[in-house]
Parts: C-alpha cells; structure tokens; sequence
C-alpha cells in the first residue's frame, strides 16, 4: 500500500525513507510483529517482488540476496527493538494460490518464475525432491542469516488462514530448521506445537468476571480483527468508531488472549484492487478468496509518509488502560496488597468489566452510549489507583 499511495517502486531507497514514518507510528503502539513477503502475489499487496532476491547462477546453484531485507530488518529494530514474530510469508492464506518467486537467471539475464511446488491443498501432499533441494537451500541460508543478525529467535514461517500449511512441508522445513515455527491468522485455530503465534477470531469465550489474565500466555495468541459474531464479543473492525478501537485491548485480555493481531497499518488500497492472487476467479477449479482483513488502516497517508488518526490515538489510549490493568491484576496475583486495598482493585476491575461488556464491534448504539456513559470517570479511577498501588510499600502477611 505505501509504494502504490506514493507511486515508488518497491524496497526502493524512497520507499524505505517513507517507511520511516509508518514504524515510527507503529512503535509507538507497541507493535511486535513483521511480516516479510518472499513468495509473489501475496496478500500483503506485493506482485513480483520481495525484499529477498533470488539467483540462478550459471552452475544452477541459487544465491539470495537480503540487503534489502536487511534494511527492513534493521528499520524494525531501530524503532520496536527486536521484533517477537518476524513471519517470511512462505505459504499463501488462501491455499489455492501457487508458491512462486521471481529468480534472476544469469545464464540468460533474465527473471523468470520458478514454481516451488508446494499445493496447500495438499492434492500432492508430498512435495518433490526436487523442489525439496530449492527449500532446503533457501530455508538453511535464511535461517544462518537471521541468527548472525542476532533475530533467529524471532523467525517464523507464514502466513496460512484456516487451513493448515501442506503437512509434508511443515515437516521437512522442521528438519532443515527445527527452531522456526508457524504463524497464521484463522477464524476457529488455536496455538499447537507448529503455529505458536496466532490470531483466532471465534471458539473461545472469558469467564463471568471476564478475568482471563491473558498477559499470562507463554505463547503470542491473539485476537483477530473481526467483527463481534458467533455469542462472541471480542472483535474490532474497520467500520467501527475509534472508541471501539480504545477499548479492544483491555477486551482482549480479559478474554483471556496476549493481545490483538492481524490488523493493517498502511494497507492503502490493496482492498478496492484486490491481490491478484486473492480475487474471486478461479484456479483449478477453485475458488479464491478476497484479502481477510476487517481493519486494512490505522494511520493515514500524509504529504511525506503516514500520519497517525483518531482511531490510532484511541487504540494507544487503550493499550496505555490496559497496561495499568496488567499492572494491577499482577499486584493481586503476587499476593502483595493489603487485604483492604486488594479488594478495592478487584472491585475496580469487576465495575470496568461490567461497564462495558455489552460493546461489540458493529454495533453503533453500543459504542455510542459507553461514550457517554462515564468512560473518563472510569479511567481517572483506574489510573489513580494504579498509581496508590505503585507508591505503596509491598505487603506483610497480607496486612
């Protein structure tokens, strides 16, 4: 979206110098997920290319050039610190689309497409020899080159939906690199021993008080951007207003999950056009699927790169609410309040949940009347008293 709304090719230095801006905003929302497109025609929005470069040398053996990557990398770094999830999109959601990637070929100076062989479908489950040798050789050098660069912990492979990436390929990489797990964004999976940094939409639900304590959760397991469905009331969407945007954090962890995931930042346009490996033709007799984001934009593109915008505001504002509630139900578990004082945060915390529990994302007259029905009272109350835990001394005995 960045290189479309200002018309720069792609990993170009302009378009670098534009991303400036975008993980400057993103940094300040705390974001810790990347996403780094290899194959062509992702939903990301790229085409043909990619911040990893392919080549066929003249003995047939491939070389892979990451000083572009390199620079991404680096961006992320330089304002998020280590990025947790650095995802190399290897596999399309929507497993209909073919695995390809653009390879210069020395021998005759000229890009070409090479199929890498992998149906998600798994009507050939089991993947070639021959395409084996090109993903060993491609997932061995990434893998070398991420941990030199100090990032081997924060390598995933991506980025699948619902259906699961082809079996004999999650295995195989396995074996070439057993440290590299799966990421994917789906409606009803959940983290396993392959994906271990999800979003999921539907199929969980918090308990009364709504108390899930997700900041718990070894694993990065999210929330998906969705609208509220299914009894379902975690959800957020592009159509709702920015406070809906406030609230979706704290939502989240009272349910139970990390956080929240799989929203678009500068995702300008890719929606109207659609990826050209994402529309609604068909390929081999399938059907494709559009591109699965309910939020494609939190900021806004300004004269010389993104600017940030009312529902980005309100999502920090959110999140800055939601950490002084982890603050808070972190004081409780370790047992270090007074009895007097644990039983006026746990009574804090119940009222917010039960000031707000009835939103859901797409419903207007929700979101409108929680506006306006003591929201600034609430938050004044919760700073304040994150603040008076935060001054006192710890604890004796519970006295």
């Amino acid at each position: 979206g960045l290189a479309r709304q200002y018309k720069v090719a792609p990993w170009s230095a302009r378009h670098f110098e534009l991303m400036e801006a975008s993980f400057k905003l993103l940094a300040r929302l705390g974001n810790d997920w990347l996403f780094v497109p290899v194959l062509s025609n992702t939903e990301l929005g790229n085409r043909k290319d990619s911040p990893i470069k392919w080549t066929r040398k003249a003995d047939g053996s491939l070389r892979f050039d990451y000083a572009a990557l390199d620079r991404y990398l680096d961006l992320a770094v330089k304002h998020w610190g280590k990025p947790r999830v650095i995802s190399f999109v290897i596999a399309h959601g929507n497993p209909v689309a073919a695995s390809e990637v653009e390879v210069f070929d020395e021998a005759t100076g000229k890009f070409v497409t090479l199929d890498l062989g992998v149906d998600h479908m798994e009507d050939t489950p089991v993947v070639a020899a021959e395409h084996k040798k090109i993903w060993k050789a491609f997932a061995a050098s990434l893998h070398a080159h991420m941990k030199a660069k100090g990032l081997g912990e924060s390598m995933y492979w991506g980025y699948t939906w619902d259906a699961s990436a082809n079996r004999d390929f999650v295995k195989f990489l396995a074996g070439v690199a057993p440290e590299v797990y799966w990421t994917r964004g789906a409606h009803y999976a959940g983290v396993d021993k392959v994906y271990k940094a999800v979003t999921q939409t539907y199929g969980f639900r918090g308990d009364a008080l709504m108390n899930g304590r997700g900041w718990r959760h070894k694993d990065l397991w999210l929330v998906n951007s969705r609208r509220g469905w299914f009894g379902c009331f975690v959800g957020c969407a592009g159509v709702d207003t920015p406070f809906m945007f406030r609230y979706w954090p704290e939502q989240a962890l009272t349910f139970g999950h990390r956080g929240i995931g799989r929203i678009g930042a500068d995702y300008w346009g890719i929606w109207r056009d659609g990826c050209e490996v994402l529309n609604m033709a068909k390929t081999r007799g399938r059907t494709k699927g559009t591109v699965g984001y309910a939020i494609n934009a939190l900021i806004h593109p300004g004269p010389d790169g993104a600017e940030s915008t009312a529902r980005a505001e309100a999502l920090l504002e959110g999140i800055q609410q939601t950490e002084a509630r982890i603050f808070l139900e972190q004081a409780l578990e370790a047992k270090r309040l007074p009895a007097p004082l644990a039983k006026r945060v746990t009574d804090l915390l119940r009222r917010r949940v039960r000031a707000t529990r009835a939103i859901v994302s797409s419903s207007m007259s929700t979101q409108y009347d929680y506006c306006w029905q003591g929201w600034q009272k609430r938050s004044r109350a919760l700073y304040r008293l994150a603040a008076e835990v935060a001054n006192r001394p710890p604890a004796k005995d519970g006295k």
